[in-house]
């Protein structure tokens, strides 16, 4: 498989997305390769799966499902009533459509938002630098980003028990596919 584009990648990006988010994907590429060389994972993997892990945050809701439909993605009754959350889907499917990511990419991105009870470390580096990027400045995130850059798995279930009280607080449904991570998680701490 050739090498991803980086410079085309970068240039699509910046007309798909809007600034603040353009600079977030930028923001999770450089965690995503600081996590990456600190766990022993593939280095070039999570730079591109943290660089297109937001590639369909922009659309629509409408164009989400409508995507997913026409593209034979599957969507649950919980993603079809919150279709903000099949960016992750959307995103996995354009990321090796259009640019040519390898599965593991498109697998890190598919779990970014709702995580999996079988992540890979890909995976949860991309779950948790989504979360604690330098650009975040939620409460509570510098503690986590604390903890994650000495202890992956621990990172890792404090950003998904964040993320998941923050569903909750939103007053949200919850995706069982969330939960089934957390419990997977806290045996892996």
């Amino acid at each position: 498989m050739a090498d991803l584009d980086e410079k085309y990648i970068m240039r699509e990006l910046k007309k798909r997305l809007e600034p603040k988010r353009y600079k977030h994907s930028l923001n999770v590429m450089k965690m995503a390769v600081t996590l990456a060389e600190k766990n022993g994972a593939d280095v070039y993997n999570a730079k591109f799966a943290g660089l297109l892990h937001d590639v369909a945050k922009n659309m629509s809701n409408d164009d989400l499902v409508k995507y997913c439909d026409e593209n034979g993605i599957i969507i649950d009754d919980i993603k079809r009533r919150s279709p903000g959350t099949l960016h992750a889907e959307v995103g996995a499917d354009i990321a090796k459509k259009e640019f040519g990511a390898n599965d593991d990419i498109a697998r890190a991105i598919l779990y970014h938002t709702l995580a999996n009870s079988e992540m890979t470390t890909l995976d949860k580096i991309l779950y948790v630098s989504d979360l604690i990027e330098v650009g975040r400045d939620l409460e509570g995130v510098d503690e986590i980003r604390e903890v994650a850059l000495e202890n992956l798995n621990e990172g890792y279930y404090l950003s998904l028990l964040y993320c998941i009280n923050n569903v909750k607080e939103r007053g949200k449904e919850l995706h069982p596919q969330s939960l089934a991570a957390l419990e997977v998680a806290k045996t892996q701490r």
